[in-house]
């Protein structure tokens, strides 16, 4: 018999398709987070771009107006053009230091690299007058030059620019040391959250940075973009640094995945929640069909009944216990039940039992007929068969499920009565027979009497 299919099994199943769908949840939050992080990425690093081409004009404009006043000392639009480089520059310089705090020092140097002149905010003896400028008189072009020279590690920033004395036809150069702190502080105040540092680096070599900028760290978000090498000339590329800290990516993120683990913590918990009540709920319908079917056991055993079920596609034959029992069959004797079936089933019964299968399996309605059986002790009983098919879903008859019913008692008990009827049948003839034949014979001796 074909039984319902344990809660057990059906709770497995449950359960393993809640693991499948949290684990196919938990792939697709992790994909979603590693999305979101790329997108936050890319949209941090496309803000330090613009940080980068923000500080590039910024730091241009500055050289700019300081290469356009070093101009002015020069000789290129002065106001005394016939001067001389050093009485311009000693004229000019101190004003040059008022308009550009973006200059520490200003030095004049003659085409022997000898400091002619020098102006400075602050007059610490420590700068080196005697030094001798050659090398670098003879590398400044005639426009703005950048140079970071590591000779003077306390003022390693200067621009440089070639000025000509016409009357003598000699080749002067005007040196700016940068103010690092000024430009430290311009760097800062263009910085559009506090944790980016930007800076300007020579080649590889840090210039200047912001205030409060460290060394790169590993694991931070940098973007270089180099200035414009059309402005001005420099012994070494110069290229804007912009660095952030991906913190504020990754608290995004961790926001985001606090808000998932919540959903998912939620999701998890309604779902063993819904499990565990639709567990409790098949454990008590497992139990209830566990009483029916044990009271459905005992009714068939009162009513001595026995239950079997036919596979028709299978062509086969599926006795319970109580089969076997009815029949009087052991059943450690039989391969199966279609065995059983065969070989106790008295052969005249055979076609009609066949008949009676095929009948019931093509149609919806409930049949019966009588069929009689061998006992393994060789006492032939006779059964009431009653039988119902189940189709399925296309309509086909895939199994016929049926009882038995010993009613070996009932027919010898109608055999007997038939028999008693016959035999009063046969004795009320022969009384009625006797009687007339008396009526006749005393009708004979009346008769005779008389006469």
């Amino acid at each position: 018999m074909r039984s319902r299919a344990p809660s057990r099994s059906r709770a497995g199943l449950a359960w393993w398709s809640l693991a499948v769908g949290l684990t196919a949840l938990a792939l697709f939050v992790g994909s979603t987070l590693y999305r979101d992080h790329q997108h936050l990425r890319n949209q941090e690093l496309d803000r330090l771009r613009t940080q980068a081409r923000v500080v590039g004009q910024t730091l241009e404009r500055h050289l700019g107006a300081i290469d356009r006043e070093l101009a002015v000392i020069a000789g290129s639009g002065s106001s005394v053009p016939n001067t001389s480089p050093l009485g311009r520059f000693t004229s000019l310089a101190p004003n040059f230091l008022d308009l550009m705090p973006s200059v520490s020092r200003l030095v004049l140097l003659d085409d022997q690299g000898v400091v002619r002149g020098s102006f400075g905010r602050d007059d610490s003896a420590d700068f080196p007058l005697d030094q001798g400028f050659v090398p670098f008189v003879q590398m400044v072009p005639q426009t703005l030059y950048f140079s970071r020279d590591p000779a003077f590690l306390h003022r390693p920033i200067r621009v440089a620019r070639t000025a000509f004395d016409p009357r003598s036809h000699s080749r002067w150069t005007l040196l700016a040391f940068l103010n690092r702190e000024y430009f430290e502080g311009v760097l800062d105040s263009v910085r559009y959250r506090s944790d980016v540092q930007i800076g300007l680096l020579a080649g590889e070599s840090p210039v200047f940075a912001s205030l409060g900028a460290s060394d790169p760290v590993s694991g931070k978000l940098v973007i270089e973009q180099p200035l414009s090498p059309l402005k001005f000339l420099a012994d070494r590329e110069l290229k804007v640094s912009a660095t952030a800290h991906p913190e504020a990516v990754y608290a995004l993120i961790s926001s985001r995945l606090v808000d998932y683990l919540i959903l998912f913590g939620a999701l998890v918990a309604l779902s063993f929640a819904f499990l565990t009540l639709v567990g409790r709920r098949e454990r008590r319908l497992e139990l209830r069909e566990h009483e029916n079917a044990e009271r459905l056991r005992l009714a068939y055993e009162a009513a001595e009944l026995g239950v079997w079920e036919y596979e028709v596609g299978e062509n086969r034959m599926n006795w319970e216990a109580s089969m076997f029992r009815l029949h009087g069959l052991a059943p450690d004797r039989y391969a199966d039940s279609t065995q059983a079936w065969r070989s106790t089933l008295l052969p005249e019964d055979r076609p009609r039992a066949e008949a009676f299968i095929q009948t019931v399996s093509h149609g919806d309605q409930t049949l019966n007929t009588k069929l009689r059986f061998r006992t393994d002790e060789g006492e032939v009983r006779t059964f009431r068969t009653i039988a119902k098919g189940f189709p399925d879903r296309n309509g086909t008859c895939v199994r016929v499920v049926g009882i038995h019913q010993d009613i070996t008692q009932s027919v010898q008990d109608q055999q007997k009565l038939k028999q008693l009827n016959l035999d009063l049948k046969q004795r009320s003839l022969e009384a009625e027979e006797a009687s007339r034949s008396k009526s006749q014979f005393l009708a004979n001796m009346s008769h005779e009497i008389r006469t």
